[in-house]
């Protein structure tokens, strides 16, 4: 409890706002200062934003008092978080509580940590995804791509893929994965803490390899035909030629955020950062330390992610990194001119 009064005192400032701007139309006098002064109506709209905030929050409000818990019991669905098997075990007899896709409405956000094996997550996915649109997978020594062949959602719109090392010691599985499975999607991170070019980490644990054919190019064209939003670890870039093929395949892209593992050298920092202005693609931004499993957690699932607001902000502000690295200035051409403008 004492939690909860903690976590509705952190909403003083969105309260007193409120009481600001809502006064006229919903108070009488301007003497409701406290929390108990305001009206029913206002007390939901209070716990389900604090509710939205954090899943965790959301369930000890659930707590509080009978008629509160009506109101935040479809939130706590709107965004699952499972951290352990035990919890994938709950999770489903839950499901089995009630008909056939009973929660399906509910689930906007799933998030699965590397300890939950495909036999728990498959009939989850089976029954609940056909409506998400946030999905994240953390997968430890083996890819996160395991997971999509059970996805149905024809509205996905964020998807976050997470694999921890080392290297498994077992071949590597390729997984054949529809592309209309990836088609929806405008946001797209795929973190590995294996060395690996950008496109090896897209092609080993997002299933995509638009190359080679024809029908492998018109295939990866129709999985990334919504893509806006991409990231991915860099530890290196082996020419051009990769940031052109992802232009070529994701045509509407407008974010690529590179991603540096924790343990980079400076020289392989100052490397990419020569390379990058070099091609002066200005839709691009090197994020420091994001490129390693470690600095991604399922528990950052339970509320939402300002992760890409972050990256829109460094990319329309003209940063080509988040170390304060900005882009040189726009070379142009007079006619008796070499200037920088």
């Amino acid at each position: 409890m004492e939690k909860t009064d903690a976590a509705i005192s952190s909403l003083n400032a969105q309260l007193q706002n409120i009481l600001v701007h809502d006064s006229e139309e919903k108070f009488a006098s301007t003497e409701h200062t406290t929390f108990e002064d305001l009206p029913v109506e206002l007390h939901r709209e209070i716990f389900e934003f604090a509710a939205r905030l954090d899943g965790r929050c959301a369930f000890r409000l659930t707590q509080v008092a009978r008629y509160v818990h009506v109101w935040i019991q479809p939130i706590l669905y709107e965004r699952v978080v499972l951290r352990s098997p035990e919890a994938a075990k709950t999770f489903i007899r839950t499901l089995r509580s009630k008909p056939f896709r009973y929660f399906e409405p509910l689930i906007k956000s799933l998030a699965f940590d590397s300890s939950i094996p495909t036999a728990q997550a498959k009939p989850i996915l089976v029954e609940c995804s056909k409506r998400l649109i946030l999905l994240s997978i953390f997968r430890e020594g083996d890819s996160p791509g395991i997971f999509m062949p059970f996805i149905s959602s024809p509205i996905l719109r964020r998807l976050t893929l997470v694999e921890r090392g080392p290297k498994s010691e077992h071949p590597r599985r390729v997984y054949k994965i529809r592309p209309e499975v990836y088609s929806s999607l405008t946001h797209l991170v795929i973190v590995s803490d294996l060395h690996q070019s950008l496109w090896d980490n897209l092609s080993t644990n997002a299933c995509i390899r638009p190359w080679g054919t024809p029908e492998n190019e018109k295939a990866g064209k129709l999985a990334l035909q919504s893509l806006t939003h991409l990231a991915v670890t860099v530890n290196a870039i082996y020419g051009e030629m990769e940031i052109d093929l992802i232009r070529q395949v994701a045509e509407k892209l407008r974010y690529l955020a590179l991603l540096e593992p924790s343990n980079i050298a400076t020289g392989k920092h100052e490397q990419l950062l020569m390379f990058l202005r070099a091609m002066d693609q200005r839709f691009i931004v090197l994020i420091r330390d994001m490129g390693s499993a470690d600095s991604w957690q399922v528990d950052d699932c339970f509320r939402p992610s300002q992760f890409w607001t972050k990256v829109e902000n460094l990319v329309d502000s003209g940063y080509v990194s988040d170390r304060g690295d900005r882009w040189l200035p726009l070379r142009y051409s007079g006619q008796n001119s070499d200037a920088f403008v």
